[in-house]
């Protein structure tokens, strides 16, 4: 939402004010509001805290014709508030419990690493179990806490390995986002905060071919070629592009396929894939003070925009 201006986000007191101003409508049509993640709210770094949340919300379910639906991790603030009538209420992880266990047994049942360690140590269906009781109904965690530990069965991770890692990935997002970053080797900070900042300041899709003439060291790289890249030539970067977001980004950021182009010859068009989040709860976090401050360290020569016009204009 954005409250005046169409590109600065509303404080806490323009929602307040416009939570005010939608009580006092006196209107017959009525309103519902979803409101998710009340736990992903940052009282840190805006003027109101998670108490200040919470009034506005019960003020705003109070008034006549409006109706509110929130969502929270099972924090001790927010169930003090929201909790006192259990029949109201609904626990995700009970209703997507089974989902994320057959998720977590899949994946590990795909992974030969897993599989034989499985047939010697009973104890790996207590490791599964784990996860899902950890989960509290967060898929996004169970994605990011899976591959963690596949790593560690390409590394012949043991049980104890194993559990070890699950006990020490950070049950937050937040968390989890940054020891994620923290892993990122020191040589590919600068490259990694650069890729961050053309996703994050540009609405279009990247495809893997203009990252890769992005990613040139030399700025007029696109300038000066002269002819077409062939077919192969085009495929080879866009393997090694793909290679370098994986060791950049530890998979904060993935490569979706969009729907197929051919070029006359019936071979695959170069912009049938897009690079994107993970999430949208990544995109968010990484748009955050904290993670601008951080990226302003290595980007403050980088031009976000005129490295993707001429990539762009190189497509």
């Amino acid at each position: 939402m954005h409250y005046q201006s169409d590109y600065e986000p509303w404080s806490f007191a323009e929602l307040q004010e416009a939570v005010e101003l939608l009580r006092q409508q006196n209107v017959s049509a009525r309103f519902c509001f979803f409101i998710d993640g009340l736990d992903e709210y940052d009282a840190e770094s805006v003027e109101g805290t998670h108490a200040q949340l919470i009034n506005s919300l019960k003020a705003l379910a109070q008034s006549h014709g409006i109706e509110s639906c929130v969502s929270s991790r099972p924090w001790s603030i927010f169930m003090d508030a929201f909790g006192g009538t259990p029949e109201r209420m609904l626990a995700l992880e009970d209703l997507n419990r089974d989902a994320i266990h057959s998720y977590v047994s899949n994946t590990f049942a795909g992974n030969q690493h897993f599989m034989e360690l499985k047939s010697q140590d009973n104890c790996y269906q207590e490791l599964i179990a784990e996860i899902v009781e950890k989960a509290q109904g967060m898929f996004l965690w169970v994605f990011l806490v899976v591959r963690s530990l596949e790593k560690g069965l390409e590394s012949s991770d043991r049980i104890i390995d194993l559990q070890r890692r699950l006990r020490l990935f950070p049950q937050d997002l937040k968390q989890s986002f940054r020891q994620i970053l923290g892993s990122v080797d020191e040589v590919y900070q600068k490259q990694t905060a650069e890729l961050f900042k053309m996703m994050l300041d540009t609405p279009l899709p990247i495809s893997l071919m203009t990252l890769s003439v992005a990613d040139e060291e030399d700025i007029d790289f696109s300038l000066k070629t002269q002819t077409p890249l062939e077919i192969h030539a085009i495929r080879k970067r866009q393997e090694i592009v793909r290679r370098r977001i994986d060791a950049h980004c530890k998979g904060l950021v993935e490569v979706a396929k969009l729907p197929t182009r051919y070029c006359s010859d019936g071979s695959h068009y170069f912009v049938s894939t897009k690079v994107e989040f993970l999430s949208r709860t990544v995109r968010d976090f990484l748009k955050n003070k904290e993670m601008e401050d951080f990226f302003e360290c290595f980007t403050q020569d980088f031009n976000p925009h005129l490295v993707l016009l001429t990539s762009f204009w190189a497509n």
